[in-house]
């Protein structure tokens, strides 16, 4: 099996645009890129903090420090600006998408910048009722324009709500908090230091902030490091394995991740399709539904102690752990909803996300960009045959540990 090129995701100059740099997206970020323009609004993540000051601070003063500190996340982290392009290939394919990033060529424009991605809102109860009300659209929607915005909603005259909006295809969840807690640093330190402007124009130099651009991260996985030992020949620092990247064992594990989503795409089970209100496509795009729901704390502890093995469950070698439980949870109501027939041989096909930072080299375990590594969850329908569909407790926990399986898998 011919190895990955791993140039495909390098970043280079354009030589035809001053200042620009661009890669090719590279593995789910193509899936994501094309989900994004093919399923209206789902590539969509969100990040809200709320925040309590010391100090009482206007609208128009907080706005003002969290743009120099959205500034200073985009020296530090540039993905914050990255747009997208879709080249033109073949009459009949798909465009191919390409990361794209325009180095900011004075004070001025990165102003220009941060007014425009960073934003002051009104009229919304709360950060849930303004992620409702931006997230129903793609992101970005078109080529060359930012897919990248934070947005300030004060709550009481000391409390402000950030809400942090980026696409999937740049963005994943742990992504997502590693820049907000760079943000919130920065504004921290804004708010409180009166000299942290000076020291951070000191800093930053725009026009090489490219240098901070982080490689695609299957270019950054850890390679073998020997032992480190002292004159002495004591080891003062262990060796780090190498994660394997070619051979049998790599091409071993790539087909049964291929199989795996060969097969779950192949046998996965129909769904019902329900639009409601329906709408006319021509005249307006869809909205998206949402259900939420708050457990209490007791309801927490009886979640958390269903998933401890007992005497009647002692199959259950170990916990259940929060993420299989949830997703038993899921398999269950999605069964539910769209009842399988008798002796079906179908799937629920989830995708099995896995975050591989603590794989990836030492200077990028907190890697601000998508870093995720997918498989197929695969769970046969079939389970809900096998127990009383009453016993709703012995459904869920069956579920959750067909995805613990599928995890080990």
């Amino acid at each position: 099996m011919t190895s990955f090129d791993q140039n495909h995701g390098k970043w280079r100059e354009d030589h035809e645009v001053p200042g620009r740099f661009i890669r090719e997206c590279v593995g789910a970020e193509i899936m994501l890129d094309i989900w994004n323009t093919q399923y209206h609004g789902s590539g969509n993540m969100f990040l809200g903090l709320y925040i309590k000051l010391e100090n009482p601070l206007g609208a128009s003063e907080f706005i003002t420090y969290l743009r120099e500190a959205w500034k200073s996340l985009r020296w530090e982290i540039p993905t914050i600006a990255l747009q997208v392009y879709h080249a033109p290939v073949k009459r009949d394919s798909l465009p191919k998408p390409y990361m794209v990033y325009d180095v900011v060529k004075s004070s001025s424009e990165a102003d220009d910048w941060a007014k425009f991605t960073a934003l002051l809102m009104e009229g919304y109860k709360d950060l849930d009722d303004l992620r409702y009300h931006i997230g129903q659209d793609p992101l970005p929607p078109t080529d060359f324009i930012p897919q990248t915005f934070v947005y300030a909603l004060q709550t009481s005259p000391d409390s402000f709500g950030i809400l942090i909006h980026t696409s999937h295809a740049i963005s994943d969840g742990n992504a997502i908090k590693i820049v907000g807690n760079r943000l919130l640093y920065h504004l921290a330190n804004y708010i409180e230091d009166s000299d942290y402007q000076k020291l951070e124009s000191k800093k930053i130099q725009w026009s090489s902030e490219s240098v901070n651009l982080v490689p695609v991260m299957s270019g950054v996985i850890q390679n073998y490091e020997p032992a480190v030992k002292d004159s002495s020949g004591n080891i003062i620092k262990e060796e780090i394995p190498g994660e394997i990247r070619e051979g049998p064992a790599y091409d071993k594990t790539l087909a049964e991740v291929m199989d795996g989503l060969n097969k779950g795409l192949t046998l996965a089970h129909p769904f019902k399709s329900i639009i409601h209100p329906i709408f006319d496509v021509r005249k307006q795009n869809p909205r998206s539904h949402r259900v939420y729901y708050t457990f209490t704390l007791e309801e927490s502890e009886k979640i958390k102690a269903a998933c401890k093995p007992t005497r009647s469950m002692p199959e259950k070698l170990t916990s259940l752990n929060m993420k299989e439980t949830v997703n038993g949870a899921l398999g269950l109501v999605t069964i539910l909803d769209n009842p399988p027939q008798k002796y079906s041989d179908a799937m629920l096909f989830f995708w099995g996300a896995i975050d591989p930072r603590k794989k990836l080299i030492s200077r990028y375990r907190d890697y601000p960009s998508f870093a995720i590594g997918l498989s197929a969850l695969l769970l046969p329908v079939s389970l809900y045959e096998k127990f009383s569909h009453e016993d709703r407790r012995t459904l869920v926990l069956e579920f959750a540990k067909a995805t613990r399986e599928e995890y080990k898998r």
